[in-house]
């Protein structure tokens, strides 16, 4: 709803109004008004308040917001995964924005997934390989924009409680004595007990 008078200049029959968009204006460019034309011989041209070829201009200062960012796993635990599992990232803007570049670590190991998608949906997936262990950490969600162009600011947090910890060591079961009930606990007879201690 701003009045805006832009900065006209030219000369003849062509002419150019500027106007430089400020941090504040937004909505659509609407109600023109081109008045006060008047030709060399002096006579009066009525007053123009549309376009003669239809087009208009939605002003938008605004920068994207990532309103959910969510992260799990195809484990049957989502907040595990195991070597072979896929961690799935789920990213959805407030407004369609540009695929953005998205980065996190395994523990210190530093993860580049594939991140597919369009609009205001993506979805960045990795797939856990060998010897990879620990808490997925340092997310960074950069670099994308709207189709106006205004740059998103860089997310490094979820949006929720998610997490997921990547575990790829097989677990070891190691056997710490054996032994019988028997009076000699190295020998065993007929319905005595051994006993396995792990």
């Amino acid at each position: 709803d701003d009045n805006i008078t832009p900065i006209v200049s030219g000369s003849g029959n062509i002419y150019l109004a500027i106007y430089e968009i400020k941090s504040n204006n937004t909505g659509e460019i609407k109600n023109f008004s081109i008045s006060n034309i008047v030709d060399l011989a002096g006579n009066i041209g009525s007053t123009v308040t549309s376009l003669t070829n239809g087009t208009t201009i939605l002003v938008d200062v605004t920068a994207p917001l990532l309103n959910i960012v969510s992260i799990s796993s195809n484990n049957t635990i989502p907040s595990l995964a195991k070597e072979g599992d896929i961690i799935a990232l789920t990213i959805n803007a407030t407004e369609n924005i540009t695929t953005p570049t998205v980065t996190f670590k395994i523990d210190d190991k530093d993860i580049e997934p594939y991140t597919s998608g369009s609009g205001n949906s993506y979805l960045s997936t990795y797939t856990v390989t060998n010897g990879e262990n620990g808490l997925i950490n340092s997310l960074s969600i950069s670099n994308f924009s709207d189709v106006s162009g205004n740059q998103g600011f860089t997310v490094n947090s979820f949006t929720d409680s998610s997490l997921v910890t990547v575990d790829t060591t097989s677990p070891t079961i190691n056997i710490l004595s054996i032994s019988s009930s028997n009076n000699t606990s190295s020998l065993a007879k007929e319905d005595d007990i051994i006993t396995l201690t792990l």
